[in-house]
């Protein structure tokens, strides 16, 4: 038998009102989704777990030598004086490690063979060669396999009967941290606590925490708390930065970056975030309640539409 012309209505009413409330996602979910994405960049190259350790790649600001803890096969330190050829009278050529004090760690007087000292015994190509001309042939040092113990800061002497100049160098010896993580963690006062942290890295390294979303770019968040430690010659660090709920638009992506100074070597690592807060229309509504509400008025109206159909 045919309803009557207005409860007709009321459940035409009532079943499109059910069917938009389902499409929109009334019934909201507040999980929060971690999709962690680790990778490194080097002079905008993405790699997997390690820095492929090539010359090209392991670049770093002007002066200084980039390595991969005992991954890169060598690294040279130049010193790039410039004589005539009357200063070889008396030339020689010395390296200095600069750590509590100068350390001599190479020598070459003119006319004879280079030799490697003290932390360098050992480690150094004496047969390279920089230059054919005779007056600068071993005036670089060539280091094999470097390692974290070795990083620091070097300087080249060079004098003869005529001249005398220095060159400094800064050697970085990097290693990759064992543990790279970002986490985004609820409060129970509509704020999200976001943290990373990184462990057993060499050199200290710099971290950034930034958030992004689906209407908005990149965006660094300021005031971050840091906390670090150095243990086994290795740093450990992370990051706090406690961010109003209120304040996120929608689901949001929150990266840690980590750097390392003075050179292009880059990681990082990103979480996806749900906010409990929904921000609409300009007015903000606690999450839990809207679900509580929507679930209460889809059971009503699936209720009403059974009644007036069955």
């Amino acid at each position: 038998m045919a309803l009557p012309r207005e409860r007709e209505l009321v459940a035409r009413l009532s079943f499109l009102l059910t069917c938009l409330l389902l499409s929109t996602g009334g019934v909201r979910s507040t999980l929060i989704g971690e999709e962690p994405i680790t990778d490194i960049e080097v002079n905008g190259a993405s790699g997997g777990a390690g820095v492929e350790a090539t010359e090209d790649v392991l670049r770093g600001e002007e002066g200084v030598v980039v390595a991969e803890n005992g991954t890169t096969e060598a690294v040279i330190l130049d010193c790039p004086y410039e004589l005539d050829r009357n200063d070889a009278v008396g030339l020689y050529v010395k390296w200095f490690y600069h750590q509590y004090r100068p350390i001599l760690v190479y020598q070459w007087i003119f006319d004879r063979k280079p030799e490697a000292i003290s932390v360098l015994r050992g480690r150094v190509d004496l047969t390279y060669e920089a230059s054919e001309v005779d007056i600068y042939r071993y005036r670089a040092i060539r280091i094999m396999k470097p390692t974290t113990d070795i990083a620091g800061h070097y300087k080249c002497e060079v004098a003869s009967n005529t001249v005398e100049s220095n060159f400094p160098r800064d050697l970085v010896v990097f290693k990759n941290p064992s543990v790279l993580d970002v986490q985004a963690e609820a409060t129970g006062e509509d704020q999200v606590n976001v943290t990373c942290q990184v462990e057993e890295v060499f050199p200290q390294p710099v971290l950034f925490l930034y958030k992004k979303s689906a209407s908005k770019d990149s965006e660094m968040l300021r005031g971050v708390t840091q906390v670090t430690s150095f243990m086994d010659s290795t740093y450990n660090m992370h990051i706090e930065k406690v961010v109003d709920e209120a304040t996120l638009d929608g689901l949001t992506e929150f990266e840690c970056v980590m750097g390392i100074p003075k050179t292009r070597v880059k990681r990082s690592t990103s979480t996806k975030y749900q906010p409990r807060v929904s921000v609409t229309t300009g007015a903000v509504t606690q999450g839990s309640n809207t679900q509580r509400a929507s679930a209460v008025l889809l059971l009503v109206l699936s209720f009403l539409t059974c009644l007036l159909y069955g």
